[in-house]
């Protein structure tokens, strides 16, 4: 079947085309369910800033503790001069 497609194709591309289009269905109807279909633009752009805002937060984050000193290295020995 595969040949007999791309071979009218090659013969025919408008006939060809017309048949893929007869495929494609004329209305698609889209319904939304659910409380989100709900809501109005106001309310859609605060809950959507409410997550950033959110999301953000969970990027940061806190480490509680204590500072604990730590001594450095000594300073450096003066070069010893050989005469």
């Amino acid at each position: 079947m595969g040949e007999r497609c791309s071979s009218g194709f090659v013969e025919s591309p408008a006939a060809y085309l017309k048949v893929c289009a007869m495929l494609v269905p004329k209305e698609m109807k889209v319904e939304t369910v659910g409380r989100i279909s709900q809501l109005t633009d106001e309310e859609l752009d605060q809950a959507i800033e409410e997550m950033l805002a959110r999301r953000s937060g969970e990027a940061a984050k806190v480490i509680e503790g204590e500072v604990e000193v730590v001594p450095g290295l000594p300073p450096p020995l003066a070069p010893e001069t050989t005469s």
